[in-house]
């Protein structure tokens, strides 16, 4: 939620009506993944790396699950560094949840996500839509 806009509550049912292609998208994506890997793992890394955002593209800007992996894999092509960085970041959480036998998974998970989150807004831009003519409550303190 945006601060300061109050959510509808029909977003809440926003998102179920994307679910099987959310589905779609992600059984696609995991057979890239393991094709890639079969194939050559260096091809099957680079893939599985790539398509990290292909789930939020299904869901946010509503591109079809196959159209979302060759945005994804195209914006990977031209921005390898923040997709290689957030991959090792990815692999230090993992390994820092091996080392603590998972304890520190309760603080490094949200942090990677928020990672995920803030680099996916970078990349391929968040707009947020106001309606002007509706009066919002705010509060002011």
């Amino acid at each position: 939620t945006v601060v300061g806009l109050k959510p509808p509550i029909q977003l809440l049912w926003l998102w179920y009506r994307r679910g099987p292609l959310l589905s779609l998208a992600a059984l696609m994506t995991m057979a890239l993944t393991v094709l890639g890997s079969v194939v050559f793992i260096v091809i099957g890394l680079f893939i599985n790396i790539a398509v990290w955002p292909v789930l939020m593209l299904v869901a946010d800007k509503r591109q079809g699950p196959s159209q979302a992996i060759v945005t994804a894999i195209r914006v990977c092509l031209r921005y390898p560094l923040p997709f290689i960085l957030l991959f090792l970041l990815q692999l230090l959480t993992f390994l820092l949840g091996i080392v603590t036998f998972g304890i520190a998974l309760v603080w490094l998970v949200p942090f990677w996500l928020r990672c995920q989150g803030i680099l996916y807004r970078e990349l391929f831009g968040v707009v947020l839509k106001m309606n002007v003519n509706k009066p919002q409550a705010l509060f002011n303190a």
